[in-house]
C-alpha cells in the first residue's frame, strides 16, 4: 500500500468541506466540528505513519500488480533472505561431500580430519571469510590461512 501524501491530504480536505457543511446544517457548534476534525487529522497521520513503515509482501497484498517479484526490491530483500540450498538439509552437515561427482576427490576430502572439512565448509560453501572461520573455531588468521593451503595441497 503506497500513501501520496498530497493526493490523500486533498482527498482529506474535500471530505472535511463536505462534512463541515454538513454538520453546520445539523446544528452542531464549531467547537465539537473542529474537535472532530482534529482527530480525523491525528487518524490521518497516523495512518501516513503506518504506511511508511510498513510494506506488504505481494503474496499477501498485491499493491503492484502486473510487477514480478523481481521489480519489488522488498520482494528481491526477502527471497534472498529466506531461500536456502538442498544441501544445507541433508542428512549431515558435510551432505555436499556426497555431491561431488568425482570419485577421487571424495576419496581425498574423507580422508581430510574433521576439523579440515570444517574449515573447507565454512570456507567454500558458507563463504566465511579466513577472519570469521578463525574466531568461530577459536583460530588465529594466519594459522586458517595455513589450513586452507595445506587442504588445497592435499587435494591436488
Amino acid at each position: 500500500m503506497k500513501f501520496n501524501y498530497n493526493t490523500e491530504k486533498k482527498k482529506y480536505i474535500r471530505k472535511w468541506e463536505v462534512l463541515e457543511k454538513e454538520y453546520e446544517t445539523a446544528g452542531m457548534d464549531k467547537s465539537s466540528i473542529e474537535e472532530m476534525k482534529r482527530f480525523d487529522w491525528e487518524l490521518f497521520k497516523k495512518e501516513r505513519v503506518f504506511c511508511r513503515h510498513n510494506q506488504y509482501l505481494e503474496v499477501s497484498y498485491p499493491y503492484n500488480e502486473g510487477k514480478s517479484p523481481e521489480q519489488n526490491s522488498l520482494m528481491l530483500k526477502f527471497i534472498e533472505k529466506f531461500s536456502y540450498e538442498e544441501r544445507y538439509f541433508q542428512d549431515s552437515r558435510y551432505g555436499w561431500i556426497e555431491e561431488i561427482e568425482n570419485t577421487s576427490l571424495i576419496k581425498k576430502i574423507k580422508n581430510l580430519n574433521i576439523a579440515e572439512i570444517e574449515i573447507l565448509t565454512m570456507y567454500v560453501f558458507e563463504e566465511k571469510s579466513q577472519t570469521e572461520i578463525a574466531e568461530k573455531m577459536n583460530l588465529t588468521q594466519p594459522s586458517v590461512s595455513r589450513r586452507i593451503r595445506v587442504i588445497k595441497k592435499k587435494l591436488k
